[in-house]
């Protein structure tokens, strides 16, 4: 979640009417207002979900549908699927203001000057809040969805975490779980795995009844299980270690598992990253880069350099990845160790990777990206990228943008300037 989105939070479901299932949508407050309510008050308060669903500019055919929102869910920053269609989200209270402890309540060293850097890189003078030692936030899981779109069924599934944002549900029996916690046959775990995961947390020669998810909550990404199957998790094992901080916008996000067996990810503006794996090796990350990692710890690699602070991972049916962006493009195809135009971004001498457009859409916080590839939707929709763009001017309300991929050949070769007229739901 961008510095310039609304804080009050809610999923929304953007379905066209008849049509029962499809894809949820997260739409932060008034994402697609037409006007400004609070306008650059942060003491007003925030819309209620009714308020917000009345705002909306939808096109023809098409309605919000309302599936959570708080106190049954916090401030939701990430978003993904499992393969039984339940829907993990982060959600955060504390956001943009860390606490002091990590998801195994163990102090995080460095954090009272990192907090303080962080207000002084805020500009909020003496409007920061005191440093806390404690989380508060959490991963929780919707299911049971109604014909309305709204989640009936929301149970937490970790709590005390620390403005947590990527997230990847693991499959039941996933050979990743069995590799960390000394399930294998024979299996000789490396020192690190032992210093990180102690024998009794490890279960050794038991496989876990309930669910394991992959998140990050600052300062590392996690491994969470359910061991006995109550729907919460008892175990957190550190895989990756350790992700810098500074801006809070920018944390490790937007985890995408893919069929190579590698997770990907975001990592932000101004925040720099030295993670090591449970093999010893490192990596490191400054400011706006992609990466991706293997889900039992064993590897982390950058996937491409630069861009300013991507939020937001897809991809589309021929294995093409793209990102969501601000203050560069708003949204790029992924060449595999590519190097992509940035603030503060050099290349290594070739020149910057292409880029699939030359329209910014007043990128200052764009966030979120998806790929349509359904045929429920209209057929003017299918085939082209979605992303979101809270930023809000009289010219420019708060919009979710349709980028139509054209084609010679490939599935992106051009992308034309795809603009929304203020008070209208189409993309001409």
């Amino acid at each position: 979640m961008r510095a310039d989105e609304e804080r009050y939070p809610s999923l929304q479901n953007m379905t066209p009417r008849l049509i029962p299932f499809l894809p949820l949508l997260l739409a932060p407050c008034l994402a697609l207002a037409a006007d400004n309510v609070r306008g650059d008050n942060p003491d007003a308060l925030p819309s209620t979900p009714e308020e917000e669903r009345a705002k909306f500019h939808l096109p023809p055919g098409f309605e919000i549908q309302l599936v959570a929102a708080e106190p049954d869910i916090q401030k939701p920053l990430n978003i993904t699927f499992d393969g039984t269609g339940r829907l993990w989200v982060t959600g955060s209270e504390m956001y943009p203001w860390p606490a002091g402890t990590d998801a195994a309540g163990l102090p995080i060293p460095g954090y009272e000057k990192a907090f303080a850097d962080i207000a002084s890189a805020f500009h909020v003078g003496d409007k920061a809040p005191q440093p806390t030692a404690e989380a508060h936030d959490s991963v929780r899981v919707l299911s049971d969805f109604d014909e309305n779109g709204h989640a009936k069924t929301i149970r937490v599934f970790a709590d005390g975490l620390n403005i947590p944002s990527g997230v990847q549900p693991l499959p039941h029996g996933s050979a990743a779980i069995a590799a960390v916690y000394g399930l294998l046959p024979n299996f000789d775990p490396n020192p690190a795995m032992q210093k990180r995961a102690p024998i009794g947390d490890r279960h050794i020669g038991q496989a876990p009844k309930g669910d394991s998810v992959i998140v990050y909550s600052i300062p590392k990404i996690w491994l969470l299980t359910d061991w006995d199957g109550d729907g919460f998790a008892e175990s957190r094992v550190p895989l990756y270690e350790t992700a810098g901080y500074l801006d809070t916008h920018g944390g490790m996000s937007s985890f995408l598992y893919w069929i190579d067996g590698w997770i990907y990810g975001t990592h932000g503006f101004r925040n720099h990253s030295e993670i090591h794996d449970l093999n010893g090796h490192s990596t490191l990350l400054e400011s706006g880069n992609t990466y991706r990692f293997r889900p039992d710890g064993s590897a982390f690699e950058i996937y491409t350099h630069g861009q300013t602070n991507p939020f937001g991972l897809t991809v589309d049916p021929f294995g093409n990845f793209y990102s969501a962006d601000s203050h560069s493009k708003p949204v790029y195809m992924l060449q595999h160790g590519g190097y992509y135009e940035g603030i503060g971004k050099q290349h290594d001498g070739l020149g910057f990777a292409p880029r699939i457009t030359d329209d910014d859409h007043g990128s200052t916080a764009i966030a979120g990206i998806a790929y349509y590839a359904d045929d429920k939707f209209p057929e003017e929709y299918r085939g082209n990228l979605f992303n979101g763009n809270p930023r809000h001017t009289p010219h420019q309300p708060r919009q979710t943008r349709m980028a139509r991929l054209h084609s010679e050949g490939h599935p992106a070769a051009r992308f034309p300037d795809q603009r929304r007229p203020r008070g209208s739901g189409r993309y001409r």
